[in-house]
């Protein structure tokens, strides 16, 4: 009888024990589900995929299909991978001028700030002033990682680039500044477009409103605002263009419009300053002590757009030097 007893006391705590097994797996189910969408809910609210372009669909995310016009457009990175081309003579700038009011604004920043709360704020900056169909997120250079491909593919970056640096005297981040805001640069002149080179931390204020009449006389705009600007804008709202460096600070969003000069001309002149000047010592400056040094030799036009379009927001540690 005992055993009978045992034996009828035993079934339904076997059904009991399934039981709670069953309701852990779908308990389980259930936050793999909700950590799921909230992955959804935060690349559809973005609207960035890894491909680094705004304003494509969210399934074209998963699946990256290869497009030559688009990479030329909007490249994933621009860490230099062929050998960069100097010379733009003989039609070898692609097309017409383009001198839309808007231009194309490259959002550059290192992978591992992909998931940086500062990041997402400027890319809603981006999408909230109406920038997101003309930007392109690109991955910048990464100083440190370049460092480390030279020495195991036993080269040096500049015969690529063609761009020597002194690194005794700039920082590994220094350096993959320089050449990332320089990369966008080259690429508004083979294209004939006017871009903006925007780093991850300097949000937009403003939609763009700035004709292409006001800047093209310009080789370099600054286009933001920073805390440690000299003189700092006033409260007119007319647009202005002022020239000195006491007017700009750092190199948070700079603008390469479309000037009246032939881009090959331009391209010559950045050529013999950042090449053929430095082949021995090599550049020792960082891009914005380098870019005051041209506005003071006059190399190229240079000025600050007033009221900015952008803004420098410093409030967290750089990943840059870190």
């Amino acid at each position: 009888m005992s055993f009978s007893k045992n034996k009828a006391l035993q079934r339904p705590i076997k059904r009991l024990g399934w039981c709670l097994v069953l309701a852990s797996a779908c308990v389980t189910v259930l936050f793999q589900i909700s950590d799921m969408n909230n992955t959804i809910q935060h690349m559809t609210e973005f609207n960035i995929s890894e491909a680094y372009i705004f304003g494509r669909e969210p399934e074209e995310v998963y699946y990256e299909e290869k497009s030559d016009v688009l990479e030329d457009v909007c490249p994933k990175s621009l860490l230099p991978k062929t050998k960069w081309e100097w010379n733009l003579e003989g039609g070898r700038h692609q097309g017409n001028a383009n001198n839309s009011t808007l231009p194309r604004v490259f959002l550059m920043r290192l992978p591992r700030e992909m998931g940086s709360s500062y990041l997402n704020r400027t890319r809603k900056s981006l999408k909230v002033h109406g920038y997101k169909n003309n930007c392109c997120e690109v991955d910048s250079v990464d100083g440190t990682e370049l460092l480390l491909i030279e020495d195991e593919q036993n080269h040096n970056h500049s015969e690529l680039t063609g761009i020597n640096f002194n690194r005794e005297s700039l920082t590994p981040g220094a350096i993959g500044v320089f050449l990332s805001h320089i990369s966008v640069w080259r690429h508004g002149l083979i294209h004939r477009t006017p871009v903006v080179s925007l780093e991850s931390d300097t949000v937009a204020l403003t939609n763009w409103s700035i004709s292409h009449e006001e800047f093209k006389d310009y080789d370099i705009l600054h286009v933001m605002n920073h805390e440690n600007i000299p003189r700092k804008c006033g409260s007119a709202r007319e647009i202005t263009i002022r020239e000195g460096m006491e007017y700009w600070y750092g190199t948070g969003a700079l603008l390469f419009p479309v000037t009246n000069k032939d881009p090959s001309e331009v391209m010559r002149t950045l050529s013999k300053e950042l090449v053929d000047n430095n082949l021995q010592e090599g550049i020792s400056l960082p891009v914005d002590h380098w870019i005051n040094t041209m506005w003071r030799d006059k190399k190229f036009r240079i000025g600050s757009l007033c009221p900015a379009s952008f803004e420098v927001i410093q409030d967290h540690v750089s990943t840059v030097n870190p």
